[in-house]
């Protein structure tokens, strides 16, 4: 099952051994030396954006693509295995491991691999980590909250909550009138995610009189 544990994605299509990187985010290897899971984590203060666009990334995923068994060999090549910075648009998440903008990727030659469905890697000729794309992140479970994620307003209210620059006060600010005004308009349906989302609020309010 695809879960995720405040601001860890946990994704696994197989049984892991052992696990590879360092500090945020891992990737497990099963017993044949495959990639067989992920645990990758959103960060604060990196920029991280909700898009209002489709980025070519997403529009540039090829149809019928199949799950590609990528051996541990290849990931101890890779000089990068934490992300830097993340992007939602609607029910995807693109995690950065590049310092590249994603709006130089329309010509780019990044290559696609499909770990599991809806789990894509883009790696540039050498099979360098460029990007990790997480595809329908609503069906993903939350804190092992059974129906989590099925409103469309909640996924942008917690990926700001886990991304928001905490040196910037407006923006700190904007995010309690958002979580406020979706309480208030009673748009969370789920109340195990309305009691979360309380508590963050009072978290942030506590951080913005620091």
């Amino acid at each position: 099952m695809n879960k995720i544990i405040d601001r860890t994605f946990i994704i696994e299509w197989g049984l892991p051994k052992k696990y590879i990187g360092d500090i945020q985010d891992y990737f497990g290897v099963d017993e044949s030396e495959n990639i067989c899971s992920i645990k990758i984590q959103l960060l604060h203060n990196v920029g991280s954006k909700v898009l209002k666009k489709e980025p070519q990334i997403l529009a540039a995923i090829p149809k019928g693509i199949q799950p590609f068994v990528i051996k541990e060999s290849l990931f101890n090549t890779n000089k990068i295995l934490n992300n830097h910075c993340q992007f939602l648009y609607k029910d995807d998440i693109i995690f950065s491991y590049t310092n590249s903008t994603l709006d130089n990727l329309i010509n780019s030659s990044l290559i696609y691999k499909m770990f599991s469905k809806n789990v894509f890697a883009l790696f540039d000729d050498k099979m360098q980590l460029h990007y990790i794309i997480l595809k329908d992140v609503s069906k993903f479970n939350f804190n092992k909250i059974k129906s989590s994620f099925n409103n469309e307003k909640v996924i942008p209210l917690f990926f700001k909550i886990y991304t928001y620059n905490q040196d910037d006060d407006t923006e700190l600010i904007n995010l309690i009138n958002e979580i406020e005004i979706s309480l208030e308009k009673k748009d969370i349906i789920n109340n195990e995610i309305c009691h979360l989302l309380e508590e963050e609020l009072e978290f942030l309010k506590e951080e913005l009189e620091l």
